[in-house]
């Protein structure tokens, strides 16, 4: 059977000004949701990704486009898609998309963000898991577990699914509770640093 292709209009000519624009906004609209902003976008992607093959034809991310709330016109989601879709094959992969936003962590930052992961390490097990955040936090004081909404437990694993989400979908896996080096890094690389022009999502 042949495959249907993507409804699209003709390649675009990219913009740069104008993309730089919109990303902008859409890395505005990721702030304001704050990290879990990020794994909303990879459930988004894993909804309306019905076969499993991480990427999304253009309908579909205009679609995601205006359920996420990006605020861009019909000009802007094509300029955007056409921005994300590197390899001009009528979809947009996660990853490309995810690449697109993020930008690339430098030898200095990730070199940083590694020390950082080791201090968390507390167990020295070579993953971050909820012992080792038990030993370096304490989620009493957590709204949630205030008000009795979650246990302290919940509110942890809720923290550490925010480091695993987004590098789990990318790779077909399923958090686990353990966040390795890698995950950590592919989250901090997201938020980004203002400090150093590094990269990333500003303001996560």
């Amino acid at each position: 059977i042949e495959q249907q292709q993507p409804t699209r209009t003709k390649q675009a000519h990219v913009n740069e000004e104008a993309v730089d624009a919109i990303l902008l906004k859409i890395q505005k609209k990721l702030i304001s949701r704050g990290v879990r902003g990020i794994i909303s976008i990879a459930k988004s992607f894993r909804v309306i990704d019905d076969n499993n093959s991480h990427s999304i034809d253009f309908d579909e991310f205009r679609k995601a486009a205006k359920d996420f709330r990006f605020d861009l016109t019909d000009y802007e989601i094509e300029q955007a898609f056409v921005a994300f879709d590197r390899q001009n094959t009528g979809y947009i992969d996660y990853e490309e998309f995810i690449r697109t936003i993020r930008g690339n962590m430098n030898d200095k930052r990730k070199a940083l963000v590694l020390q950082a992961f080791n201090i968390l390490d507390k167990t020295k097990s070579g993953v971050i898991d909820i012992e080792d955040i038990k030993l370096k936090y304490n989620a009493k004081n957590h709204p949630d577990v205030q008000q009795g909404k979650k246990t302290e437990d919940e509110v942890i694993l809720e923290f550490l699914e925010t480091f695993e989400s987004n590098h789990a979908y990318l790779n077909g896996e399923n958090c686990d509770g353990k966040v390795t080096p890698e995950e950590f890094i592919d989250l901090k690389a997201l938020m980004g640093d203002t400090s150093d022009n590094i990269p990333g999502v500003k303001g996560i």
